[in-house]
């Protein structure tokens, strides 16, 4: 028969203790139907990788009426180390009494350190990247890195940019710093560079012009006007001086006179050199030498601190006897010398020798004259890698 309860028999009861009674008096007479077991059975979990059947199995429980296996019951505590489902869903249980399902898995990965460096000096921060268990490389935009370091490394994506090292972390390699090194001076239309000749101050204004120019993103065109009365309208360096002037680098002889064909001498090139590296904001600024002064600049010489400074930094030397000579006119190879090492560009003398047939030369510097490679490094375009010493690619 079966047991039927109603709900007014139980709300008869006297109290919590005649209703326990009753209920379990009322049931325990019952007869017929009982209560369904939940029966469960074991499923076997096999592991494929690559159609090869791993070692490690796992065993869950399912209803034993079920004809199908959701992977999802497939913790990673009972994955093989390394290894993730491939394919998360509802796959058949074999119909024979082993009640068994393969699962296919991913690729065996791991997790591994990212070790930045720049240079030789490793930086403070790593990153992690998951991996295949065997790989020995990474692609650089799977590196979970720390934001101030991507803007450093600039990794493109797909990049093989890592390897493993004995301990199994991996470093990434040095990134090439880059910049570009435009020219600067230009030779004379006989193709000579005239290195013992005098600068004009138009000249030297171009120089600097140039550098800040190519710096800011900025095309200089001739000028119509310019302050000076001495400067005819579109002279070819009329834009430079303009462009000096306007930046606060170049002061003419007087507010209205800027004498541009004066050769201009080592303590007025050495003041718009300081004065450009104010407003450059970048460059070698080392004290490379210690500096004890010059015996025949003043303190009150109009231009004492800018030699001091500029001496100071190693951008200058002075003459053998301890003289600076301010007031004698400074010569080509003395400019571009100055400017290299104000800048801190030195020429790839072994990219120079490999390539001279594409690169302005200039029969008047040769290899033996003392600022060769000083001419060269300023009169050639080229695309600088950074290191302990630059290396060129054109």
């Amino acid at each position: 028969m079966k047991c039927n309860i109603s709900r007014r028999v139980f709300l008869k009861g006297a109290g919590v203790a005649a209703l326990a009674v009753a209920s379990s008096a009322m049931l325990s007479g019952c007869s017929g139907d009982a209560v369904e077991e939940v029966v469960k059975k074991d499923v076997t979990v096999f592991f494929i990788y690559g159609g090869v059947k791993q070692n490690k199995t796992a065993t869950v429980k399912v209803l034993k009426t079920d004809t199908t296996f959701n992977t999802a019951l497939i913790t990673p505590d009972k994955l093989p180390e390394g290894f993730k489902v491939a394919k998360q869903g509802e796959v058949a249980i074999s119909a024979d009494n082993t009640a068994e399902v393969e699962i296919t898995v991913g690729t065996a990965t791991k997790i591994v350190e990212v070790r930045f460096f720049v240079g030789q000096q490793q930086l403070p921060k790593t990153g992690t990247a998951e991996v295949a268990a065997d790989a020995t490389v990474v692609n650089a935009s799977e590196i979970k890195m720390p934001d101030d370091y991507a803007k450093m490394y600039e990794i493109t994506n797909g990049q093989p940019a890592i390897g493993t090292d004995q301990d199994g972390k991996l470093i990434v390699p040095e990134i090439e710093e880059r910049e570009r090194h435009g020219a600067y001076i230009l030779g004379y239309t006989d193709g000579t560079f005239g290195p013992s000749r005098s600068m004009t101050r138009s000249e030297a204004a171009a120089i600097f012009a140039r550098l800040l120019a190519e710096k800011n993103g900025d095309t200089i065109s001739t000028a119509a006007n310019t302050k000076f009365a001495d400067i005819p309208a579109h002279a070819w360096y009329s834009g430079y001086v303009k462009y000096l002037s306007n930046n606060g680098i170049t002061y003419g002889k007087s507010k209205t006179i800027f004498a541009p064909n004066d050769a201009i001498t080592r303590a007025e090139f050495t003041t718009m050199a300081v004065r450009f590296f104010d407003v450059y904001g970048d460059g070698d600024a080392e004290i490379m030498e210690q500096f004890g002064g010059f015996n025949d600049v003043s303190s009150g010489y109009w231009a004492a601190e800018y030699i001091k400074y500029a001496a100071l930094h190693g951008w200058i030397n002075g003459y053998g006897d301890g003289s600076f000579h301010a007031e004698r006119e400074i010569n080509r190879a003395e400019v571009v010398t100055i400017v290299n090492r104000l800048l801190g560009r030195e020429a790839d003398e072994d990219y120079i020798a490999d390539n001279l047939r594409k690169l302005n030369t200039f029969p008047d510097v040769t290899k033996r004259h003392w600022a060769y490679y000083a001419v060269m490094e300023a009169a050639n375009a080229h695309t600088a890698v950074l290191g302990e010493s630059e290396s060129w690619s054109k």
